[in-house]
């Protein structure tokens, strides 16, 4: 099917065009030797793909003019757009500061009378399917440049343009606004944690320090006098029931769970898998075994089924509560232990023999629950931000297919606030 059948008829204003057509300029990046240090450190930005970011206004790295001459990187001016067209496809950033890149990410310069930049960035992240097209090559797919020129478009009047990136931009900014709380949540948990698992909470709700409580010395340093130090493997075991999953069923990969977030994000159907799963039970602890360093833990809320790449644990002992549990997988010294001892080069992997050696204190069962009521206080709080982020990105993949194909016009959005502009005038 061509593109222009794809695109199907026009809506009434809006044009069709080449990239090739609407820009200025348009070239990849470079990198310089850097057996020559004097290539680096020398204040000019230099955006790699860890730097694309919506507005690019800063970069990890930098050149020095004489990197930039030696590489053939390029000066890109500020409201650029950066397009990652290497090994990985269709990231996108706007520049806010004059910017080099690397070699594979791509430099364009638009036309700024016939396509507004923040409108052209939305447009390449809902049509990144378009741009895996024009990639080739055998080890990883590239986009080299010159194909990207012939990439068709869909452009509205300037007017419109600007008024859908307007709306889709108050959806991101809301989004990022959401991020924000949870990362302040995250904070928060953490400083707790540290103290709580450590130190612990009495009776009346206080946090127990030595000037005030019993301590007492352990293998781990000074701990209160009522809590003891055991090894992980000795109060848990894995469940090892592995089948194939029947259909209907909610199944669980490692790309459903939340880089260190203990959160879900949809599910796999069952019926897709096509080998063993592990079983797991309503309350048991998930945890990534493949690249641990990612940090992937998940308290089972229901019973379903998940990736062998991901070790179902459950409590071997009644001194330990599944709450408890979950705290100490999430702790810092568990999850360091984890990325500290892993095995293969291409995938990554901790061992169950190494896990199970983690030694944490362990208080009397009441204050588990004291403790696990607090944390789980904050977890309630991050869950319900993480569902409302969930919610904004629905709504915006629907707003993008909706105003950038033109199924829904913002005209009168645009007559309204032109009317708006007119009372303002004094006359």
């Amino acid at each position: 099917m061509s593109e222009a059948k794809e695109v199907g008829e026009l809506p009434k204003g809006w044009k069709k065009a080449r990239l090739g057509e609407v820009i200025k300029e348009l070239g990849d990046g470079g990198t310089p030797s850097r057996n020559d240090a004097d290539n680096f450190n020398g204040g000019i930005p230099w955006v790699v793909i860890d730097d694309i970011r919506p507005y690019i206004e800063k970069t990890k790295e930098t050149l020095s003019r004489k990197g930039l001459k030696k590489s053939s990187a390029k000066l890109w001016p500020r409201g650029s757009v950066i397009v990652s067209t290497g090994a990985t496809i269709g990231e996108v950033g706007i520049t806010r500061i004059p910017a080099a890149t690397k070699q594979g990410i791509t430099g364009i310069v638009l036309d700024e009378h016939k396509v507004f930049n923040t409108f052209f960035r939305y447009f390449l992240l809902h049509n990144k399917n378009l741009l895996i097209r024009f990639s080739q090559g055998t080890s990883f797919s590239e986009i080299r440049p010159p194909a990207l020129v012939k990439l068709a478009i869909l452009i509205p009047p300037f007017s419109e343009q600007r008024k859908i990136a307007e709306i889709l931009e108050t959806v991101d900014n809301a989004m990022e606004k959401t991020d924000r709380i949870i990362e302040k949540y995250k904070h928060i948990k953490q400083g707790l944690m540290q103290d709580l698992l450590t130190k612990g909470i009495d009776e009346n709700g206080q946090l127990r320090s030595e000037e005030t409580h019993r301590f007492k010395d352990s293998p781990l340093g000074k701990i209160p006098e009522e809590w003891g130090v055991v090894k992980l493997g000795d109060v848990v075991k894995l469940r090892n029931k592995k089948m194939f999953p029947p259909n209907n069923q909610k199944y669980i990969g490692l790309e459903n769970i939340e880089k260190e977030g203990g959160y879900v994000s949809g599910f796999t159907p069952s019926e897709k898998i096509k080998g063993n799963a592990s079983v797991f039970k309503k309350g048991d602890i998930l945890f990534g075994k493949l690249r641990p360093n990612l940090r992937k833990y998940w308290y089972a809320r229901f019973d379903g089924w998940c990736s062998t790449e991901i070790y179902v644990i459950m409590p071997n002992s009644p001194e330990i509560i599944r709450d408890f549990l979950y705290l100490v997988i999430q702790s810092e010294q568990f999850l360091k232990l984890a990325e500290s001892k892993i095995f293969g080069t291409k995938m990554p992997r901790t061992s169950w023999n190494i896990l199970k050696t983690h030694e944490f204190p362990l208080p009397p069962l009441p204050e588990q629950h004291r403790i696990a009521l607090i944390l789980s206080q904050i977890d309630e709080i991050i869950e319900k931000e993480e569902r409302y982020k969930e919610k904004l990105e629905r709504i915006k993949q629907g707003l993008m297919e909706d105003l950038l194909t033109g199924k829904i016009r913002v005209n009168h959005l645009i007559e309204e606030n032109d009317k708006t502009k007119e009372k303002e005038v004094p006359t």
